[in-house]
């Protein structure tokens, strides 16, 4: 579910220009030359939404190694997912380490 802004628990902002986010399903890979690579739309203390071409490896409740723009690696979650249209979607990103 996506929460209404009453309901979130951190100011949303955001992100600087064309500030990409990565995320990886290989939680143990060093690189992330098999990742996808989307662009971030908006950012807060607890995570993110991107918009990703459509991929059979972006998934509800799937845990991630992620990386938005310069900030370190964490593990996150994705929590939603938003179809754009046939090729795209916008997809809601909670981070587990902070």
């Amino acid at each position: 579910m996506n929460p209404t802004a009453n309901e979130r628990h951190h100011l949303r902002f955001h992100p600087d220009p064309n500030t990409l986010c990565w995320i990886d399903d290989d939680l143990h890979s060093q690189s992330y030359e098999n990742g996808l690579v989307g662009l971030t739309i908006n950012e807060s203390a607890s995570g993110c939404s991107a918009v990703f071409l459509q991929n059979d490896r972006i998934a509800e409740g799937k845990t991630y190694r992620t990386v938005v723009g310069r900030l370190s690696e964490v593990m996150a979650t994705i929590r939603w997912i938003r179809p754009l249209d046939d090729s795209t979607v916008r997809v809601g990103i909670e981070y587990q380490d902070r």
